[in-house]
Formats: C-alpha cells, structure tokens, sequence
C-alpha cells in the first residue's frame, strides 16, 4: 500500500489578514513545517500542494522558490527527503475547502491503486507530529485476519476512514438565532449537549483513495445540481471536514483516535504567536 499526501494551501487567509503559511517559525515558513512532518512515511509516494485558484504565477513562484531555498540551506535533512520535497506536484485549488481537495484529489487519480492510502491535511497545522501520522497510517492499514477454518483473508479496516480527534473539554450549546433589525438579532439556547459524546477534529484525515474520491466526486455532483437547481436540493450545506464527506456522501464509516501531541491550527494573529511559544517547548 502506498501512501499520498494532500496538502491544503488554498485558504485565502482573510481572517489572518495575509498569507499566513509563508510566516516563519523558527527561520522556516509554516507550510514547510507541515510539510517535513509526512517526509518520514516509509511508503511516501506522492505530495500534491493545492495552492490558492487565484493565485498569481508570482505567488506560485513564491511556494517554490520557498521549498527550493529550504533544500538548498538545510545540511541535516537526508538525500531522500529533499528528494521528495522537490518532487512535489502543484495543483490549483477552488473558492471552497471541499473542491480543492477535490481538486487534489483528481490529481492523484492516475497515480494511485484504489486501496492506496491518502492523507489530507491543512498545511496552516504545522505541529502535527510525525509520531503522530504514524499512529495514523498505523490505524488505517488493513489488517489481514484468518478464520480458523479458511485460508481466506479479510479486510478489517477495508473503506473504513481514520480522523484525529480530542475530547471536548468546553461546554457546546446548539442556540437558534431570530432577527430582530438588520443590525441586531437575538440569540437562544436550543439544544444542550452531553460533551462526553464530542471530539474536537482535526488533520490529517486517512482514507483509501478510492472511497474517498468517489465520496468527493458524489458530492460535487450534488454541489453543482443544488446551484443549478435551488428548489429542489434546497437543504445542500457545505462540508466543513474530509471525514463529513466520506459519511454523508460515500455512506463509509469513520473511526477517531486520539492523538499524543497538540496540533492547533493557524487562523489569527494571535495563534500565531501560540505556535511560536509550542514550537519553543517542542522539537520534532
């Protein structure tokens, strides 16, 4: 089984205010941070960079020339990992998370067997552990069990997904919200919730390329029709995660394990400088 990786780059950093995967942590830009954590996968066959739709040739050139100057200056990464970091294949994302994994995902289309494992992650967690996509990929490998009476084997992971998850450790509340003018609205608890039963999710997510393909291209399919004909897809909502898709759209099963190190995501100014100060207490 081989493993491919999608890494998501095609955020327009609006709430961060600009691109935030090229700021620096300890002298190396964010998004090579996430990428270093996936260079130690014995089956590593393919990285796909889905960079912004709009970006210009100059921002392109910007990741490249980011990555080329990376490989150049570092005298302690192995010949075979710079060798993979150069290999990485860009792809040009969409205006929403779910088509440029799509988008990453079409790229890997003639280059992956259907049980090929693929990895999707959001470059902007750059503490995601190496340790930790170990656990991953370790979980999500098929596991050959014998009956005892047949020589035949089966496939107790087969088209199952694996998604890193923690305990909800805050009080969630489902409220519905009225308007009341154009610029005010009033807020009220509808539903609470047992916390015991919510994990908190995160990436990289872990599923056989197939599945998941057809989950996304199941969902685009539906996406495009609901555009195109409101009326009757009028309850369409947009997934906000790969594991969403791969239950709604694919009707697969997913299972979450927990994971040892904090892998918090960049999206302000502020966890910007949360990063920094986890980078200080831990080193890959």
């Amino acid at each position: 089984m081989k493993i491919s990786v999608i890494m998501l780059a095609a955020g327009a950093s609006s709430r961060y205010g600009k691109p935030k995967l090229f700021e620096l942590v300890a002298n190396i830009p964010i998004f090579i941070h996430s990428l270093l954590a996936f260079l130690h996968l014995k089956n590593l066959k393919h990285i796909v960079l889905v960079h912004p739709k709009n970006s210009s040739t100059k921002q392109l050139t910007k990741y490249r020339t980011a990555l080329q100057k990376f490989i150049n200056q570092n005298k302690t990464l192995s010949t075979q990992k710079k060798r993979r970091l150069a290999s990485i294949i860009f792809t040009a994302g969409g205006n929403k998370r779910f088509i440029s994994v799509f988008n990453g995902l079409k790229t890997l289309k003639n280059l992956s067997a259907a049980n090929d494992l693929v990895l999707i992650h959001d470059s902007a967690r750059p503490l995601i552990h190496s340790q930790d996509i170990s656990t991953l990929v370790k979980a999500a490998t098929p596991k050959k069990e014998r009956t005892n009476n047949s020589h035949k084997s089966k496939n107790s992971t087969a088209n199952i997904g694996i998604v890193p998850g923690e305990p909800v450790v805050n009080t969630i509340k489902i409220i519905t919200e009225k308007t009341v003018t154009k610029r005010t609205s009033v807020t009220t608890l509808k539903e609470n919730l047992d916390r015991s039963s919510l994990r908190a999710v995160t990436t990289p997510q872990a599923f056989p390329f197939l599945p998941i393909y057809q989950s996304y291209e199941k969902l685009l399919t539906a996406y495009q029709q609901a555009n195109t004909r409101k009326n009757h897809y009028p309850h369409f909502t947009i997934p906000t995660d790969d594991s969403e898709v791969y239950t709604r759209s694919g009707g697969h099963q997913v299972k979450i394990i927990n994971i040892a190190n904090e892998n918090p995501k960049l999206t302000t100014q502020q966890d910007y400088l949360i990063l920094k100060e986890l980078f200080k207490k831990r080193r890959r």
